[in-house]
This record gives structure tokens, C-alpha cells and sequence, in this order.
């Protein structure tokens, strides 16, 4: 059997599969409480580690200054940004997110920062974030197709492998060091030019 032919035979089958009743409810049940489980560890260790890139960032700058060494975070590229398009499905769900959160329409102020996130999400064609958004809302999302689900699949498979890399990367290991392990890890990433991500 040929490659070719058993992706589609297993497209085909969950195509099937996806089309029994409840199904696709209980699947957007599950993904719903993964994506609340990652959007709440995101929002705890996200202000963390952007504090702790900041404090990194200066105590680099202020060893390559006091001891006359090139900053090697003045050579790193321009973050490319990511042009995606919003399916049309995930435009509908930001509509009806819209509707519930208008500042025309919602004087709350908790409505007001969801709407803005929402925008936001929806100009970054970011489905991890509107799918949490409309979760949160209890917004109805049941005419996502099986192509979308799949597409919001793979949005939180990277939601996980970026925090992945938050947790592996070595300026959280600095930020929760002592003072003398700072200063010598500091010296360690310029002397011998570690390559970390960022």
C-alpha cells in the first residue's frame, strides 16, 4: 500500500469517524480544557519569563560594558512576522466574541481588555487564542469543520512547544540562581559565547 494512498484511507477514516454524533462535541470539549490549561500556565510563566529576558538582557549589557566585550544580543536578526490567514470559520467565532465584548455595546471593563485581546488574536490569525477567548465566553463554536479542529490541533501543539522552550531556556536557569551564580553565568554566556535561545 502506498503512502499516498493510506494519508488518504486515515483522512477518509477520521473524516468518518468525525462525523459520528458527538463526536466532534466531545472533542471540542477536550481541546476547549487543553486550551484553558495552557492559556493559564502561558499567563503565569509568560510575565516571568519576559522579566526575566529584561533582567538578562541588562546584566549582559552591563558586563559587556564594564569589561569593554561585544554585546552579542546586538546581532541577533529581526523577528519575522507570521502572515496567516483567518479561516473563515475562526472570523465568525471573533464576530460573535465581538458581539459579546463591543465596547459600544458592553461597558464592563473585563469585556473591554477580552475585546481587545480578541482584535489582537484575530489580527495575528492566532485560532489558539480566539478558540481560548470564545472557551472563556461560552460562545458557540460548533461549526468549526474537521480541517479547522486539525488546524487548532497543531495551533496548541506549538503553544506547547513554546512553553517548552520557556522552561529549557537558560534564562529562566539564571533568573532562579543566586547573585554569585548570576554574575559567573554571566561571565560563562560572554566568554564562551553560549548559544541560548532568547
Amino acid at each position: 500500500m502506498s503512502v499516498e494512498f493510506a494519508n488518504i484511507s486515515k483522512a477518509a477514516h477520521l473524516k468518518t469517524i468525525f462525523n459520528v454524533p458527538g463526536y466532534k462535541k466531545e472533542l471540542l470539549k477536550r481541546l476547549r480544557y487543553e486550551v484553558k490549561l495552557l492559556r493559564e500556565e502561558l499567563a503565569e510563566i509568560k510575565p516571568i519569563f519576559d522579566k526575566a529576558c529584561n533582567l538578562f538582557s541588562q546584566s549582559i549589557h552591563l558586563y559587556c560594558e564594564k569589561n569593554d566585550k561585544k554585546n552579542p544580543f546586538l546581532d541577533l536578526p529581526a523577528p519575522i512576522p507570521k502572515n496567516k490567514k483567518l479561516e473563515d470559520s475562526f472570523k465568525s467565532i471573533f464576530r460573535k466574541i465581538a458581539i459579546e465584548t463591543h465596547p459600544d455595546k458592553v461597558r464592563s471593563e473585563d469585556f473591554r481588555d477580552c475585546y481587545e485581546e480578541a482584535t489582537l488574536a484575530a489580527k495575528n490569525s492566532d485560532i489558539f487564542e480566539l478558540f481560548g477567548i470564545a472557551s472563556d465566553l461560552k460562545v458557540e463554536i460548533a461549526e468549526l469543520s474537521f480541517d479547522e479542529i486539525d488546524a487548532l490541533r497543531l495551533s496548541i501543539k506549538d503553544k506547547r512547544v513554546e512553553l517548552s522552550k520557556i522552561y529549557k531556556n537558560i534564562v529562566l536557569r539564571w533568573y532562579y540562581a543566586n547573585n554569585n551564580t548570576k554574575d559567573k553565568f554571566v561571565k560563562s554566556f560572554i566568554e564562551c559565547n553560549i548559544e541560548g535561545e532568547y
